[in-house]
């Protein structure tokens, strides 16, 4: 019996220790096609973002021992021009996604943690001539946690100067959950000191670096006008909006019914797919429509007991604000989303924390847009050139949400 990878992102572990996977090997593909230098993929957190960039990081990564057994049987298998990058390039990855603290300096604890482990899963580079004294002296420092701000500041692009010359290979870049450090310092009020290390961290790593392969990154959202992407020679954004990668993030229909009857749960009866429905689909990607992956697997894992699953992930603080500190017809406009309603609203990938901090309407829906708190439909160009959608509740589990904030 294969098991649910529960809380499990580590993608070499789901496939040795025979977790039950949907293949989602073709997002490989799509990147090589498209060939972009520096690619960033927003969408709602658990829609398997770490899990896809865990995934290229064993695809791509040079190791003593060969990982290609991994992709064995996966549809990426089928495409030799693909697999021909297997295993050929040094790789530097790094989540944020567990960046936590209530001050500065407990988050820039932690970021300083997840860079070091990065340093020390390379610190064969201690031993490589291409590295002098003082290189070595600042990478040694790094993994002990001792240096200065400037010099982790300044870490990824020196790692990725470090790998390129020692292997005579440009490395991959992989950053994981890249917002989730800015998230922090907006709800604890540290947000300028967090965007500015964050904004020297990615942009002197990826803008100009003649050291660089390609890099991916993934956040739930863009966020602009702060400095954290004029750092660099602006990265293929693909939002929810768009086509590309549409299908590499959530689970599709068809992916939903084979994984429920690979687990013994019967999807002919109408009724019960209609449910599974009406509770965890409706989140719009291009033009496909797809499931959370989290409340899926935990609604198999509960014997198919239908709750609200993805609200236990995040505290919802921020929504919890905003709604709280709403005007009246953010509220009215809100009281129709819960009758079913849809509401015709101006869409824009670009999040701005300091508008959404002073209550700008705009900013509000988008920032409950991208961060899967609604869906959209009818996307279309206005008269004036900018987008504009339809935006509605994707479902009765996101619905809940909503219902619990405003009783609280």
């Amino acid at each position: 019996m294969r098991k649910l990878p529960i809380g499990i992102d580590d993608f070499k572990e789901i496939i040795e220790e025979n977790y039950h996977y949907v293949d989602k090997s073709l997002f490989i593909k799509e990147l090589l096609d498209f060939g972009s230098k520096v690619t960033l993929i927003t969408r709602p957190r658990r829609f398997g973002k770490t899990l896809n960039l865990s995934m290229l990081k064993y695809f791509f990564e040079k190791t003593p021992n060969s990982t290609a057994f991994l992709f064995d049987g996966l549809d990426i298998a089928k495409h030799p021009e693909c697999m021909k990058h297997q295993g050929h390039y040094p790789v530097i990855f790094l989540t944020f996604k567990l960046i936590k603290g209530e001050t500065w300096d407990s988050c820039f604890s932690m970021i300083k943690r997840v860079i070091a482990n990065e340093f020390r899963r390379h610190n064969y580079l201690l031993e490589s001539p291409v590295l002098d004294k003082y290189q070595k002296r600042d990478f040694e420092a790094i993994i002990a946690q001792t240096a200065d701000k400037e010099t982790y500041q300044v870490s990824l692009k020196d790692l990725t100067t470090y790998l390129a010359r020692h292997h005579n290979t440009k490395p991959i870049v992989l950053l994981d959950e890249y917002d989730v450090p800015m998230q922090e310092g907006f709800k604890y009020s540290y947000y300028e000191k967090t965007t500015l290390f964050m904004s020297c961290f990615i942009g002197d790593g990826l803008k100009g670096n003649e050291y660089l392969g390609s890099a991916v990154v993934t956040g739930c959202m863009r966020i602009s006008e702060e400095s954290i992407f004029t750092g660099f020679n602006n990265p293929d954004v693909y939002t929810m909006l768009d086509k590309a990668y549409s299908d590499k993030f959530g689970l599709l229909e068809d992916e939903v019914k084979t994984l429920l009857n690979q687990c013994g749960i019967a999807t002919s009866q109408q009724t019960c797919m209609e449910e599974i429905r009406a509770w965890y689909n409706g989140f719009s990607s291009g033009h496909h429509t797809t499931y959370n992956p989290w409340s899926i697997i935990n609604f198999i894992n509960k014997n198919c007991e239908f709750n609200s699953y993805w609200i236990n992930t995040n505290s919802n603080d921020i929504i919890k604000n905003l709604i709280k500190n709403s005007d009246e017809d953010v509220k009215e406009e809100i009281a129709q989303l819960l009758q079913g309603k849809t509401i015709y609203k101006k869409v824009n990938e670009n999040i701005v924390f300091a508008d959404l901090d002073a209550g700008e309407e705009p900013v509000l829906w988008n920032f409950l847009l991208f961060s899967g708190y609604l869906s959209f439909k009818n996307l279309r160009l206005g008269n004036n050139n900018f987008r504009y959608a339809d935006l509605f509740i994707p479902n009765k589990e996101i619905a809940l949400i909503y219902k619990s904030t405003i009783l609280g």
